[in-house]
């Protein structure tokens, strides 16, 4: 959750110094702020402790998974957060 807190103050920062279009700022405003609310309802849907794998909060949560070798893989979360796997 801190990547897209990090992300919005640089966004406001441009848009302080006016180095960003007005229409832009919004958009991307809205992205982050859609992309929290996913988050957390998909959280907040969960009733007691995840036990097994849940396809609901993997896909409310991953953006996308690079294959980087057989046993290593960088998961890219849509909050921007990039977390690396190494399986073995």
């Amino acid at each position: 959750m801190e990547q897209p807190k990090e992300d919005l103050k640089a966004l406001v920062k441009l848009k302080l110094r006016d180095n960003i279009d007005e229409t832009v700022y919004n958009e991307e405003q809205d992205q982050y702020k859609e992309r929290i609310k996913e988050i957390i309802h998909t959280i907040n849907e969960r009733e007691g402790l995840l036990e097994q794998f849940d396809d609901d909060i993997f896909n409310a949560l991953v953006e996308k998974i690079t294959i980087l070798s057989p046993t290593h893989f960088c998961f890219i979360l849509k909050s921007g957060l990039e977390i690396e796997e190494v399986i073995g």
